[in-house]
């Protein structure tokens, strides 16, 4: 959400502890990669893109959406912090 975004904005440096927020981000990615996987394997299976309603399918899709553009945004910050 808005608020979210505006933290990655503030000024990093000295107002938190660099390497324990590195940690966190660190953390963050691997959850939103292993979620990324997870529906991807959904998307993938034939079987549940042809049973599953096509409202089931787009919540998926738009997940991975979601889940894709909070990756950059942790790796931006990641990369931010140096």
């Amino acid at each position: 959400g808005i608020i979210a975004e505006a933290t990655l904005l503030i000024p990093l440096a000295g107002a938190i502890d660099v390497q324990a927020e590195k940690e966190r981000l660190e953390r963050e990615l691997q959850k939103v990669a292993a979620e990324i996987k997870e529906i991807e394997k959904k998307l993938s299976n034939k079987e549940f893109t042809a049973r599953a309603p096509k409202e089931i399918v787009d919540v998926q899709k738009k997940r991975i959406e979601a889940a894709q553009l909070a990756s950059q945004k942790l790796e931006q910050a990641l990369h931010r912090l140096g």
